[in-house]
């Protein structure tokens, strides 16, 4: 789970959740959305099965949520997307210890469109806006939103879109990085880590047909301050939370082939990361740089019946290089799913689910054994 010493730890969660959501239409292309959440956590993560006293931790958590969303459609022509979110957290755990257990976050954002009908069934779109965060504990921000999308419908129904789109993101480091011991522990904090921005520039190109598709995308992202949980060749059991600034280059494509009674979903993805963390005592990263360089996906699903479908996940990866990984850098999960739905129980699914298929020993976080095969067993029924 967290450890590399081959112990059999065990994390006991309990979760409750609470929503309430509406969306309302109104005039033409016109709606309004009001949601609101709770949760609250319980968590209890024992070290190692056999000796429960060798570490224990507890954790409780708490987050209540209020958001409202919408778009109001003024004319053909212009219309103005809007959201707004608050939310306020708190935790009690046995491993935090300072005083930074609680939080409150707002978000607004403003999104103003614009369309222009062209001839032969083409529609440009420029969007513009930006999105302002805070919180009770930190510096807010500002981020910019726009993109331009040109957009083609075909008398027979089929679809090109080409986009060009360029987004900031904000966020706050989390309450494991900044509220426990920076000195000693599996996970030890940095206080003086500071909001988290990131821009990506992207340029898109998708084509949509009865029978097939094709989803591709090109773009460049660069993060500044990132939280990353890092480990030098002196500790490598123990995770650091430090910043890093990193640029990322990345291409991806997803394509599917619908027959009558198949489908075929097959994706690929290469991305290449440049990172500078600022400090020499950092020897490698558990997570921001545990990534693919190549990433490929093939899906099927086979449905012969009408109460039957069969579908077959698979995904191959080329992991970047981790001085403490064991074993292999590439792997192949595949991932087995049978679905029956009686005719007599309308609204039933019977689920039968094979996760790892192949029991493939990859670590998935460098150190740490990986996941194993996964059987699971399942109904759901809606009306």
């Amino acid at each position: 789970m967290y450890t590399p010493f081959n112990v059999n730890e065990t994390e006991d969660i309990k979760t409750k959740l609470l929503i309430l959501n509406h969306k309302q239409y109104y005039a033409q292309d016109s709606s309004v959305e009001l949601s609101t959440y709770y949760r609250r956590n319980e968590d209890h993560y024992i070290y190692s099965r056999e000796n429960p006293s060798a570490f224990e931790a507890f954790h409780e958590t708490e987050v209540k949520s209020i958001a409202l969303s919408g778009r109001h459609a003024q004319s053909d022509s212009f219309a103005l997307n809007y959201s707004t979110q608050f939310i306020t957290d708190n935790i009690e755990s046995t491993t935090l210890e300072n005083n930074f257990t609680s939080r409150d976050y707002h978000k607004i954002s403003v999104l103003p469109e614009y369309r222009i009908e062209l001839q032969d069934d083409q529609r440009l779109t420029f969007r513009l806006g930006a999105a302002f965060d805070d919180t009770n504990r930190d510096e807010s921000d500002v981020s910019l939103l726009g993109d331009i999308t040109w957009n083609t419908i075909k008398a027979d129904g089929s679809s090109q879109t080409i986009y060009l789109s360029y987004a900031e993101a904000s966020q706050v480091a989390g309450y494991t990085a900044i509220g426990g011991s920076d000195s000693g522990g599996l996970f030890r904090s940095n206080y003086d880590l500071g909001r988290e921005t990131a821009k990506n520039l992207e340029l898109g190109f998708a084509l949509d047909h009865e029978t097939w598709s094709l989803d591709s995308a090109i773009f460049y992202r660069q993060d500044d301050d990132l939280t990353d949980w890092t480990y030098s060749f002196n500790s490598t059991s123990a995770r650091s939370a430090n910043a890093v600034n990193i640029d990322t280059v990345g291409i991806e494509f997803l394509a599917i082939k619908r027959f009558e009674t198949i489908d075929i979903i097959t994706s690929y993805t290469f991305l290449n990361k440049s990172e500078d963390y600022g400090a020499a005592n950092i020897d490698a990263s558990f997570y921001a740089l545990n990534y693919p360089d190549h990433r490929v996906t093939l899906g099927v699903i086979w449905r012969p019946i009408d109460i039957i479908e069969v579908r077959i996940d698979n995904e191959w990866r080329k992991q970047e290089d981790n001085a403490l990984r064991n074993g292999d850098d590439d792997a192949l999960f595949t991932h087995l799913t049978l679905k029956v739905s009686p005719e007599q129980i309308n609204g039933l699914a019977i689920i039968f689910a094979v996760d790892n298929l192949w029991d493939e020993a990859f670590e998935e976080i460098p150190g740490t054994p990986g996941r194993g095969d996964q059987y699971t067993l399942s109904a759901t029924y809606s009306r």
